[in-house]
């Protein structure tokens, strides 16, 4: 038996290694879900993302490429690659779609602490 999950199991910490997180974006979905804070955006809700194998070079949660088919986060070990995410507020979307529209910045810090 595994305990019941909570609103609170969703939230994304960046230390941990991208392969458990790709793993647990796929467990949450699509109750929970698994979200993180942005700039610009309360939060992002994170529907797909895998694990690319490789160390991280930058602080767990820091942007370090967006590409048309993923932006690319730094985690505690290796980098994760997110593929489909769903802002605040709008609809869940491609990382091609909503780079279309909002550009995001090498450098970037996600995870951030979501105001209650």
């Amino acid at each position: 038996m595994a305990p019941l999950l909570k609103k609170e199991d969703g939230s994304i910490d960046w230390t941990l290694p991208a392969v458990t997180l790709a793993n647990r974006i796929r467990g949450l979905a699509p109750w929970p879900g698994a979200y993180t804070a942005a700039p610009g955006s309360d939060r992002w809700t994170i529907w797909r993302a895998h694990a690319l194998p490789g160390p991280a070079t930058k602080t767990p949660g820091t942007v370090v490429a967006v590409t048309n088919e993923a932006i690319h986060v730094a985690t505690g070990e290796g980098v994760l690659a997110l593929l489909e995410l769903q802002p605040a507020n709008s609809r869940r979307m491609g990382v091609a779609q909503y780079v279309a529209g909002h550009p995001i910045a090498v450098g970037l810090q996600l995870g951030r602490p979501i105001p209650s």
